[in-house]
């Protein structure tokens, strides 16, 4: 007779139970399954006695991070020079630590050196004249001439002062007194100053032709030669040198600007050059042809001696600053002349200054 709980094992005990069941206890429905008994069985079977607990699960290894790989540094830059590149390929060479050109790790490679500064560019040909060609002349001897003329200039100058006195005291006199004698006697004198009025406008004009020939030919010298000391100075063309003087409404002021250019192109490297002297042989130039135009315009259209004295007056004024325009363009001349035979002398390394 088998078990009544677990039908397996033949009943021991009066109850009809085997031993083991006897010794469990039981369930809430008084009896176990077959079923669960074996599965309880093979369990612990499976288990057996000397079997270990499950292991924990092991956690998970801290990260171990990958050593960093040893610096490379760059190739070392090829030399430059022809010196660098046969210390470079010496036998045996060798670089200090940390200078870059050596092979051991952990080392910079060293800066690549600022290439040496590069001289500032000389011309070693000759110079662009940009008015065509210039070469140097002594401007010395025309210089000279022209100082001899100018004071032939205000000789003429100061004859025509005379008979503009003579000329403005007869017909004074001619304005005051009617008296038959005596108006004859003024009409004589009236006549001579009219004579001599006429030398002195002869004097005068011979001796300006004479003059200004003379003076265009050193004035065009010396622009030359101031072309030479600065080619790039001058902003008017050599032309105007001569025919600044003729040409109307730019003769007012071309003539002065080439005057001035040129002198500072004459003037001596580190000194700056005044043109004080330039301005007031100019101004007084000017005053001079306009006074002398209008007191001569005057003097032709006049015909009683009220308008003959009137005339005569403005025309001294002109003669007058003529002489005072006359003796600042000795100076000017003398002056440029000077500037440029100094500076010539210097040879032309202060002259291209």
């Amino acid at each position: 007779m088998y078990c009544k709980r677990c039908h397996v094992f033949k009943a021991s005990t009066p109850a009809g139970l085997c031993s083991g069941c006897a010794a469990d206890p039981v369930t809430e429905s008084g009896a176990v399954s077959g079923a669960d008994f074996w599965a309880g069985a093979d369990s612990e079977a499976d288990a057996g006695p000397d079997s270990a607990p499950a292991p924990e699960p092991k956690p998970d290894t801290e990260f171990e991070p990958k050593p960093d790989t040893e610096f490379e540094p760059n190739p070392e830059p090829e030399p430059r020079d022809a010196a660098g590149r046969a210390r470079a390929s010496a036998p045996g060479a060798t670089s200090a630590p940390g200078t870059g050109t050596g092979t051991g790790t952990g080392t910079v490679p060293a800066p690549t050196p600022a290439p040496a500064p590069v001289a500032d560019f000389v011309p070693t040909g000759p110079v662009v004249q940009p008015h065509g060609p210039a070469s140097l002349r002594s401007p010395v001897g025309l210089g000279r001439a022209v100082a001899v003329l100018l004071g032939v200039v205000v000789a003429a100058d100061l004859f025509a002062v005379y008979a503009d006195l003579a000329m403005y005291d007869v017909t004074g006199s001619l304005a005051g007194d009617n008296a038959f004698g005596v108006y004859r006697d003024l009409r004589r004198d009236a006549d001579r100053a009219d004579s001599l009025m006429a030398s002195a406008g002869i004097a005068q004009s011979a001796a300006f032709v004479a003059t200004i020939v003379v003076y265009l030919i050193w004035f065009l010298r010396v622009r030359v030669n101031a072309e030479v000391f600065n080619p790039f100075g001058h902003s008017m063309k050599r032309a105007w040198a001569g025919w600044g003087w003729f040409v109307p409404v730019v003769s007012l002021w071309f003539p002065r600007r080439i005057m001035v250019e040129t002198w500072d192109a004459s003037r001596s490297p580190g000194t700056r050059a005044s043109h004080a002297l330039v301005n007031t042989w100019w101004a007084l130039w000017l005053v001079a042809q306009l006074t002398g135009r209008l007191g001569t315009s005057a003097y032709d259209r006049a015909e009683s001696a009220e308008e003959i004295q009137d005339a005569v007056g403005q025309v001294l004024v002109g003669d007058v600053t003529d002489i005072a325009a006359a003796v600042f363009a000795i100076l000017v001349v003398l002056r440029l002349t000077r500037m440029q035979h100094e500076k010539a002398q210097h040879g032309p390394a202060l002259a291209a200054v």
